[in-house]
């Protein structure tokens, strides 16, 4: 955060006008990433909306 914050770089989804309504399609969209396979925790929507939840 701190690196993102000196280069003045936007840290939240809400800084980037990402509307809380768009999160389930971001978390359903997220979910059928092959690259989930490879998180340590299980890689489904509802970890994918704690995810973007956390974010905004």
């Amino acid at each position: 955060m701190e690196l993102a914050g000196s280069a003045h770089l936007p840290t939240t989804l809400s800084a980037i006008n990402v509307p809380a309504t768009d999160l389930t399609l971001l978390a359903e969209e997220a979910s059928m990433q092959w690259t989930g396979g490879f998180n340590p925790r299980e890689w489904n929507i509802e970890g994918a909306m704690e995810v973007y939840e956390n974010a905004l």
